[in-house]
């Protein structure tokens, strides 16, 4: 799917309204939701204005505290009336209409639709402030970058730890941290029962990361 197909699906009412159902509606969910927001959450610094790019039904919120002014932008109208912000934007990540600059840039669930993040990147950094920080997350690998599920979506893609280098420094942003959890895609972790779920858990944290698949990064402009 391209980038106008994506934008239409998630701009139907019937995607958004079960949308957070979808992915942590039951306790698998809801653990597999917690563990991405703590990743989130442990890459923040402890305070400054954030822009939450393709915020969506405002997820990171749930790990927000009165340290944090937070911006969010997307391109989903019935996206942007759940989510609880109260500074929401209608707007494209690739031509970010902000004014201001940012302390923390965060794009969460969104690069792996798009084959190629340098655009995204660059554009965040022009809205950083100096010494400001960018957290996003990839996948290193999903059985959906082979399989094309419309009803899902469609396509999703991977990327390569090495080429997100060679982006890092050719746009001269420093690496400070990954963290990395999930040993295989959480959409199908939360179809498993809640007791082989934690069984999973258990056993991905005493694995190296490299045999884990998603990759929260923080970078520093």
């Amino acid at each position: 799917m391209n980038e106008i197909s994506k934008v239409d699906y998630y701009g139907k009412r019937e995607v958004v309204e079960n949308y957070f159902e979808r992915r942590y509606g039951n306790n698998s969910g809801k653990l597999i939701n917690k563990r991405e927001l703590y990743a989130v959450k442990s890459l923040l610094p402890g305070k400054g204005k954030i822009l939450d790019v393709a915020c969506g039904t405002g997820r990171l919120g749930m790990i927000l505290n009165r340290n944090f002014e937070v911006t969010g932008v997307d391109t989903s109208k019935e996206m942007l009336k759940i989510c609880p912000y109260k500074n929401k934007i209608i707007g494209s990540a690739e031509k970010l209409p902000v004014k201001d600059k940012y302390d923390i840039v965060v794009a969460l669930r969104f690069f792996f639709h798009y084959e190629d993040i340098e655009p995204f990147l660059k554009e965040f950094k022009r809205v950083s402030k100096k010494n400001g920080f960018i957290i996003f997350e990839t996948y290193s690998w999903s059985p959906r970058s082979i399989i094309n599920i419309k009803s899902l979506g469609g396509k999703i893609y991977s990327h390569n730890h090495k080429k997100i280098l060679e982006i890092l420094n050719k746009l001269d942003l420093k690496l400070i941290e990954k963290r990395r959890i999930f040993l295989f895609s959480p959409f199908v972790q939360k179809k498993l029962p809640f007791f082989i779920l934690k069984f999973i858990t258990k056993i991905e944290e005493k694995l190296p990361d490299k045999f884990k698949m998603d990759c929260y990064w923080k970078v520093q402009v």
